[in-house]
């Protein structure tokens, strides 16, 4: 037996399939594009370094493409990060990347998170074979920093350097 759809059945169904078809292509980009090598020599830190740790690799940062993808990032009362679609590739010193599930996870009082809407928090959980790891990060005027579990850290060069390199 065949069946014909009617033309706004049709139109429906090719509809419903463009939108789950964007969504999944949206929920698997990592954004690793946003991070590039980058040499140290002929970099000028402004201010001190103060910690230079044993192993590590420097990066430029494309933080405004960043901010603008975390504006799709679900908030973490409404959204588990175990079942967060955003997906954020960060580097690791090693020069590979993990891979991380991101939901915003505020750390402010609603009051000050009001009077400084520019300050970001987030919250992930690893992905893959890195479903142990959970990092801590935000996006602030002074940049991006983060911490994961394994104490692995995105620092700015230095305290005054806001560049995110």
């Amino acid at each position: 037996m065949i069946y014909f759809l009617s033309p706004r059945n049709f139109a429906f169904l090719i509809i419903s399939i463009f939108i789950v078809c964007t969504n999944n292509l949206t929920a698997q980009n990592n954004f690793a594009n946003l991070w590039s090598n980058i040499s140290e020599t002929g970099l000028d830190a402004i201010g001190t370094r103060y910690i230079i740790p044993e192993t590590y690799r420097t990066l430029e940062l494309d933080l405004q493409n960043l901010s603008t993808a975390l504006t799709q990032v679900p908030e973490e009362k409404t959204t588990s990060v175990k079942n967060s679609r955003f997906i954020l590739s960060l580097p690791l010193p090693n020069n590979s990347f993990a891979t991380f599930k991101i939901v915003q996870s505020p750390v402010m009082a609603e009051e000050l998170a009001v009077k400084y809407p520019e300050i970001k928090t987030y919250l992930g959980q690893g992905i893959d074979e890195n479903s142990d790891a959970r990092v801590r990060f935000d996006v602030t005027p002074a940049g991006f920093q983060s911490v994961s579990n394994d104490w692995t850290s995105i620092k700015n060069l230095s305290n005054s350097d806001r560049c995110n390199r």
